[in-house]
């Protein structure tokens, strides 16, 4: 017959588990550490117990057992307590505060123009990007937040995250914008924390979406469809996007670019041969023939596009007040524009007209028909 494990064997036993378990993650090691000490201070309470109270004459007592008993009971009581920091405030997190919206590690919101500019302000001045979606009204849909705080209360808690992705935490940001400072973990618990008016303020609670917008990198002359100095508004349009490209084809985490939307602008001033709809059209057809240079193309995945115009609703700056004609021009440069807007997400979507069937000149007809072949044959 085999021989039962010895005490030591046991402990041995009872230790390499733990070392197992906190290999696992820090919360499983916190709980095993727990169980553990938990483990060790009730054996040893039994021991001092039946030593105390056993009838037996010759049985060697523990001094001050009493003492002894009061002191382990409790310290076994506080352990509970001494792990609330870690092991409680997570539980407590992931089943009353994440569900009712107060707390999210990483989610999307729509703020209002007003909430918009505070986050923009605070991510200028450190230096971080900010992925935002703009809406027509002002509004906008803002990705990669940490929500502190939100849903009880007139003022809501957010931090600026910037392109940090959740389980790349540890690298360099070697997707920081054009000119800023690469950023390492350290840095990025110092972004800004910044508060909201609530009740101008939704909860988007996803982790599996990123919206990018990019709005001052194409401007056009006064009833033109061509950028003035087209070389160099591909080049500053290149910058931009770059950061877009790599921090979304790194490998870590990757996010597939599902939709590329182009948005084209006019100013209000009126034009002879055409409509401000279709200028801002034509517009923002030339500003995705520009991501079909070899140089941005290649960098970029294959998604679908959608052109929109939004003629002249959507002005960035309200210049009626300036009766000049040549003035009014000067100042309606800004609102002369295309933006693009990058949506990404974990998920690839099923391919309708792309970015290769719009650069390759291919009909939305031959281009439906062979989406369609590609995605029957996944």
């Amino acid at each position: 017959m085999k021989k039962s494990a010895t005490r030591h064997e046991l402990s041995v036993r009872y230790l390499t588990a733990g070392l197992i378990v906190c290999a696992t993650s820090d919360q499983a090691c916190f709980l095993a550490l727990y169980i553990q000490a938990s483990g060790l201070i009730l054996a040893l309470l039994q021991s001092i117990i039946t030593s105390e109270f056993s009838k037996k004459k010759n049985e060697v007592k523990y001094p001050g057992g009493r003492t002894a008993i009061a002191v382990f009971v409790a310290i076994l009581l506080a352990l509970p307590l001494m792990q609330w920091s870690e092991l409680g405030s997570s539980i407590f997190n992931n089943s009353v505060v994440k569900p009712i919206g107060i707390y999210q590690d990483r989610a999307s919101l729509w703020v209002s123009k007003k909430n918009l500019q505070r986050l923009e302000n605070a991510a200028k001045l450190q230096d971080i990007p900010l992925s935002v979606c703009k809406n027509s009204d002002g509004s906008a849909v803002v990705t990669d937040l940490k929500i502190w705080w939100h849903g009880i209360g007139a003022r809501s808690y957010v931090q600026l995250l910037g392109f940090n992705d959740e389980g790349n935490t540890n690298k360099t940001n070697s997707s920081a914008p054009n000119g800023s400072i690469k950023k390492d973990k350290a840095t990025y618990d110092e972004y800004p924390r910044v508060e909201l008016d609530s009740n101008e303020t939704s909860l988007i609670a996803s982790q599996n979406v990123r919206c990018t917008e990019i709005s001052d990198a194409l401007v056009f002359p006064s009833n033109k469809t061509i950028p003035e100095d087209e070389p160099s508004a591909k080049d500053q349009l290149a910058k931009q996007i770059r950061p877009f490209i790599e921090t979304n084809t790194d490998g870590i985490g990757e996010k597939f670019l599902n939709k590329i939307t182009v948005i084209g602008h006019a100013d209000p001033m009126p034009i002879e041969n055409a409509s401000n709809e279709d200028l801002g059209r034509e517009r923002a057809t030339h500003a995705l023939s520009i991501l079909c240079n070899k140089n941005l193309y290649k960098g970029i995945q294959n998604a679908n596009i959608e052109i929109k115009t939004m003629g002249a609703r959507s002005p960035l700056k309200d210049c009626s007040a300036i009766k000049d004609k040549d003035l009014a021009k000067e100042c309606n440069a800004v609102n002369r524009r295309v933006d693009l807007q990058f949506s990404y997400s974990l998920k690839s979507t099923k391919k309708d007209y792309t970015l290769e069937c719009f650069c390759n000149k291919t009909s939305q007809k031959t281009c439906d028909k062979s989406a369609i072949k590609n995605n029957n044959s996944r």
